[in-house]
């Protein structure tokens, strides 16, 4: 193609790469969320006031960057968003917090079923599924080591 001709195409905006606008899109709409909310943890379902289904644009760079489909290039400017890899990590990264502040202020984990935090969460059946999870063999070792340095109470006889 001739200079003449690629110069009249970026004349009227010709998109050369339409796989890559399409992404800087979605990252231009999770920045203005970001600047607004400060958190790049979006619900699966949200649109973007102008009507981009923000949402699904992140749970699929999600799951590009798991599938190792992602740049390094993207995964950093993601991450300087504060990109919200696991949701599913990061709402327990929440509620272990809010244990956190439990503790500080009643000294225990023992925490009544029915407790909720100021902020809606429903800490005390939380806090049970935790000990579920770990009877079920379904809580990570990590998750478990984090909850032992609170002196978390796994079963009734350590109450």
């Amino acid at each position: 193609m001739t200079q003449d001709k690629v110069n009249k195409l970026e004349l009227i905006n010709f998109i050369w790469d339409p796989m890559n606008e399409k992404w800087l899109k979605g990252y231009e709409e999770l920045k203005e969320y970001f600047k607004k909310h400060q958190t790049s943890l979006i619900p699966l379902r949200y649109k973007a006031p102008s009507g981009y289904a923000l949402g699904e644009w992140v749970a699929k760079q999600r799951v590009s960057k798991k599938n190792k489909n992602l740049s390094q290039e993207r995964i950093s400017k993601l991450n300087n968003l504060q990109m919200v890899w696991d949701p599913k990590d990061a709402e327990w990264d929440e509620k272990y917090k809010a244990l956190i502040k439990y503790y500080e202020k009643y000294q225990t984990t023992l925490v009544p079923k029915r407790t909720k935090t100021a902020d809606g969460i429903n800490l005390g059946s939380w806090v049970q599924n935790q000990r579920q999870s770990k009877r079920n063999n379904k809580l990570s070792s990590n998750k478990i080591k984090k909850l032992n340095e609170l002196g978390f109470k796994w079963k009734h006889d350590e109450f």
